[in-house]
């Protein structure tokens, strides 16, 4: 053990605060992928999401506190702040998601982009996990590069989805529903650009540690 690690043993724990961050807000797109799947349990399933949001929630407050009682830290400490914030973001959104669905009483039948969204954003945040992972070894660069690349590549194909969605929504004649249903699915689109903003992160983090 070097003398650095000697004086500050406790400074990686924030790479592990991240990486279980990130496995929380994996664990949330789980459960909307499952809601897309059971969609007559929506109650029960923005409940799961409401609960998975405030553990992700004291996990950003855990990293936060750390920050405040740590004198260096493995990478720039705004970094490290800025990228638990836009993890949580992304959980955010999944759950607003839901509350939108309940307020909107949206709860007979699933929209029918919905499933292929919440599959993506699942996607997004699996190779998210991987990206953040790679935090513990900067040299390793090329490994991350690559799903952060995966990342932005999904985010494109959201934006593609949504246009067709819209679009098709839009040749309805239910005024009220397509615009609750627009904003459900500009919100799932937004999802996976926030993912992708952690992903753009991640690679000028990567760049400035290697």
């Amino acid at each position: 053990m070097g003398l650095r690690e000697f004086l500050i043993p406790e400074e990686r724990k924030f790479f592990n605060h991240l990486e279980k961050e990130v496995a929380i807000v994996k664990v949330g797109a789980q459960m909307l992928v499952n809601l897309s799947q059971e969609y007559d349990k929506l109650d029960q399933y923005a409940q799961k999401l409401d609960n998975i949001e405030h553990e992700c929630d004291c996990e950003v407050h855990e990293i936060t506190a750390m920050l405040n009682t740590t004198f260096i830290t493995p990478i720039d400490r705004e970094d490290i702040q800025s990228l638990a914030t836009e993890i949580d973001d992304v959980m955010d959104i999944m759950d607003a998601i839901t509350r939108r669905l309940l307020i909107f009483k949206i709860t007979d039948k699933c929209p029918k982009y919905f499933p292929e969204n919440a599959e993506l954003i699942l996607k997004s945040v699996i190779e998210m996990e991987k990206a953040v992972k790679g935090l513990k070894n900067p040299t390793k660069t090329k490994n991350m590069q690559k799903h952060c690349i995966r990342i932005n590549e999904y985010e494109n194909e959201g934006d593609h989805m949504l246009a067709k969605a819209v679009g098709e929504l839009f040749d309805g004649d239910d005024v009220k529903y397509i615009l609750k249903v627009k904003e459900i699915y500009d919100l799932l689109e937004f999802c996976t650009d926030k993912c992708e903003e952690v992903a753009n992160h991640l690679q000028e983090i990567s760049g400035k540690n290697a």
